[in-house]
């Protein structure tokens, strides 16, 4: 449910946040906030699924997990809230 629901709402809002930093959009950030935690919830939920089932669709060699599965798929999380932070700097900088 949840990959469907992302590749229905997060595809076409990506499309968009290209053609909004492209073009230089005042709203870039906002569609940037949106996207970056849609991303990092739905790495943590990953992450927290696979945890609730002892690990057993993930390979027990250490290399593995700690590389590939745990190093690999943090940064699904960690560059989200990099860009997060960008975008909340960039917004708090807007004079209304």
């Amino acid at each position: 449910v949840l990959q469907g629901f992302t590749a229905m709402l997060d595809t076409p809002l990506c499309l968009f946040l290209i053609f909004a930093i492209v073009t230089r959009k005042w709203y870039r950030h906002f569609i940037q906030i949106v996207l970056c935690t849609a991303q990092a919830y739905g790495t943590t939920a990953f992450f927290i699924e696979a945890w609730k089932q002892g690990w057993k669709y993930i390979s027990p060699d250490p290399f593995d997990f700690w590389i590939e599965f745990t190093a690999l798929n943090a940064l699904w999380i960690v560059i989200p809230l990099l860009m997060m932070w960008q975008s909340l700097r960039a917004m708090r900088k807007v004079k209304m």
